[in-house]
């Protein structure tokens, strides 16, 4: 197929926070070596990330964006209107490319994390264009549509948004992927379309070898969040310096976070910096520093509320796993299908404090046996997560159709 123009579609993307800047700066390092790219950004875009991705501002409205409405629209349907006012203003600002020229059958668009609105969007758009002129589209979805085992209030709106592409005979022109199978499986009961899964094109890794064959480092890695099981470290650690006859020591990442004395993870905080053996990294960390982070652990807790993280992804459980570490995750997720396939380390069920120890406190135990592979199965999970064969499936799924 040919491809002249590329474009990385990314409503939400302003500064260098979360999935939105890491997938478009993986795409955007990839393709132009050897592709016409071009990144549409959000009209709020910094001028750091347009220096760095060469964003260009176009989109006035980011998903999750809480548009003004007018106090007449009653209360059970301000959400409806929220979405359709969303998937408005985008469709008006896909049909400004098609006025300036910009996209035609040989234009590629990437929406990299895509939601309901931005498919009704681009239905919207594309059934304005003759057939032969439509681009191809490229959508990937990254957010889950269940709460534990229900399916959440936003499932509606994705069914409606999806039935619009078989109903305007546009499953030609839109390919629906997303980054993990748990959620392909979500989407394909609400959709007689189907999904292909990417590998995460945005996987870094810190590998090195282990500092002092006496101890072991266990790290927790990211923002410190309630959903990210962080209220439950400090009791967890305390379990696992009584029962483990390992030397241990922890280093915790805890930036990120506002509230006073009353706020459950300052008091987490407090908690942690009593234990002597954890050191807290309470600051913001620079991207060198985060990788040294994790270059210095052993073994990497994601000891995440199992319900809010079974379907979706982590960056954190990649890059842990590509950098040849080992892992602690909640059991029957996305999380424990990775450890399973690629990875090495202990799932826990019981979502609790000694839970998440006794998983860890297995791991320790075990960790001579299983280190000298993981730098083997390290090698392997590199290759399938990257941006080389992110674009390689997705491009195979598009000419196969």
């Amino acid at each position: 197929m040919k491809i002249n123009n590329i474009i990385i579609a990314e409503n939400s993307l302003e500064n260098f926070s979360g999935h939105f800047f890491e997938y478009t700066n993986a795409l955007w390092e990839y393709l132009r070596r050897s592709s016409c790219v071009e990144v549409l950004a959000n009209k709020n875009v910094s001028a750091e990330i347009q220096n760095q991705v060469g964003a260009r501002p176009h989109f006035s409205e980011r998903f999750w964006f809480d548009p003004t409405l007018p106090d007449s629209i009653p209360r059970k349907l301000r959400r409806f209107y929220k979405y359709h006012t969303l998937a408005k203003q985008t469709a008006i600002e896909l049909e400004e490319l098609s006025q300036q020229n910009e996209v035609d059958s040989d234009t590629l668009i990437i929406f990299p994390t895509a939601v309901h609105n931005t498919v009704k969007a681009i239905c919207h758009w594309l059934i304005g264009i003759k057939y032969e002129k439509r681009p191809k589209v490229v959508v990937v979805f990254h957010f889950a549509l269940k709460d534990g085992d229900k399916f959440n209030p936003t499932t509606r709106y994705y069914k409606k948004a999806l039935k619009m592409i078989s109903q305007f005979g546009l499953d030609k022109n839109v390919y629906l992927f997303t980054d993990s199978y748990f959620l392909k499986a979500e989407y394909e009961l609400i959709t007689n379309l189907s999904l292909r899964v990417l590998p995460i094109p945005h996987t870094h890794w810190s590998e090195s070898p282990r500092r002092d064959l006496n101890s072991l480092n266990i790290v927790y890695l990211g923002n410190a969040r309630l959903e990210k099981g962080f209220c439950l470290l400090s009791d967890a650690i305390s379990y696992i310096l009584k029962n483990s006859k390992q030397n241990i020591g922890f280093e915790i990442q805890a930036g990120n976070f506002s509230g006073g004395a009353n706020c459950p993870i300052r008091k987490e905080v407090d908690k942690l910096e009593s234990i002597s053996q954890v050191s807290i990294h309470d600051k913001a960390l620079s991207s060198e520093a985060y990788e040294d982070l994790l270059a210095r652990a052993d073994i990497v807790l994601l000891p995440y509320v199992g319900n809010q993280y079974k379907s979706g992804t982590s960056g954190i459980c990649c890059e842990a796993i590509a950098s040849a570490k080992a892992i602690v995750v909640p059991a029957n997720t996305w999380l424990e299908a990775q450890l399973h396939e690629f990875g090495e380390g202990e799932s826990f069920n019981e979502y609790s404090a000694i839970g998440i120890a006794q998983a860890t406190c297995k791991l320790i135990e075990n960790y001579e046996a299983l280190e000298n592979r993981l730098a083997i199965k390290a090698e392997a999970y590199r290759k399938y997560h990257s941006v080389e064969n992110y674009f390689t499936i997705m491009m195979q799924e598009i000419d196969e159709t």
